[in-house]
């Protein structure tokens, strides 16, 4: 890049990370990954042309998915209710610990309800909000609240403790120690609150897959071509079960972000024929896969 610079310096993209798969294969795939499955041909060639040119030490860890199970990789591991179960506030963990994200313009928050949480249940905390930190993507001011909701009179006592109010950054530093995002553990503010600023380089994951519902409330809701994969998903599940011609009834605009009209690689990926039938009445992300 520094060459082609020098020898013209007019401004101008030198250098593209050939959309999401490239972005993928940059970011998602660790340094020493022993191993990156992909269950579609194509796919495949393209990730071992993109690593050939710009990474050639992950070549061979690109594989092939055995074909033998008929699953697909994104049902065998449960990917589309991972992604679910991601975008919702709340998060139940053993011991009775519930974690609230809550996402703002402002901060995003993470409060831990833990009851009578003694320090071995800090330091599940921490792992617990250091991995949702990185799954869901947060940047920029990031406030984890140990103490809980209603926890007034218990946050008055532990600040008696000092040993728990060091702890606690220590431990969330710690878990957040494998992040390869830039950020750093602020320390504890007055309030009780653990501060972590974490760089943000693009959306969050909740920003990425939903979209402004355009209400009074603010609230949000699936962006269409989230849905539509999510159809696409559904429709290549009944596939694996051994369909081959299926009907899918949705609303005009979600069929339009399935696929363009004669498109065959939808077809070829679902290894079934799917014949869409708009439906008006339906609301727009919500779909009906049936077998013809």
């Amino acid at each position: 890049l520094a060459a082609a610079f020098r020898r013209d310096p007019t401004p101008r993209r030198l250098w593209s990370a050939d959309g999401l798969l490239g972005r993928l294969l940059r970011d998602a795939a660790p340094p020493g990954v022993e191993r990156v499955v992909i269950d579609d041909g194509a796919v495949l060639a393209q990730a071992r042309g993109i690593a050939e040119r710009d990474a050639p030490g992950l070549l061979p860890a690109l594989a092939a998915h055995d074909p033998a199970p008929a699953e697909p990789l994104f049902e065998r591991h449960d990917c589309a209710g991972r992604l679910a179960a991601a975008l919702h506030p709340e998060v139940a963990l053993p011991g009775g610990i519930r974690l609230t994200v809550e996402e703002t313009r402002a901060l995003s928050a993470i409060d831990v309800d833990a009851g009578q949480a003694d320090a071995a249940v800090d330091v599940d905390a921490a792992v617990a909000a250091a991995r949702e930190i990185r799954l869901r993507d947060l940047g920029g001011l990031i406030a984890v609240d140990f103490a809980g909701r209603g926890a007034a009179q218990r946050r008055t006592t532990q600040r008696r403790t000092t040993q728990r109010w060091t702890t606690r950054p220590a431990a969330l530093e710690r878990a957040l120690a494998a992040d390869r995002t830039p950020h750093r553990v602020l320390g504890v503010t007055a309030g009780g609150l653990v501060e972590v600023n974490r760089r943000r380089f693009g959306p969050s994951l909740r920003e990425a897959l939903t979209e402004p519902a355009g209400d009074a409330l603010g609230g949000r809701r699936m962006r269409l071509d989230t849905a539509a994969h999510d159809l696409a998903c559904a429709a290549r599940r009944e596939a694996a079960r051994g369909a081959r011609r299926l009907r899918v009834r949705a609303a005009p605009a979600l069929l339009a972000a399935l696929a363009t009209p004669g498109d065959a690689a939808l077809a070829r990926w679902l290894g079934a024929a799917l014949a869409p039938v708009p439906d008006a009445a339906l609301p727009r992300g919500r779909f009906v896969v049936e077998r013809v």
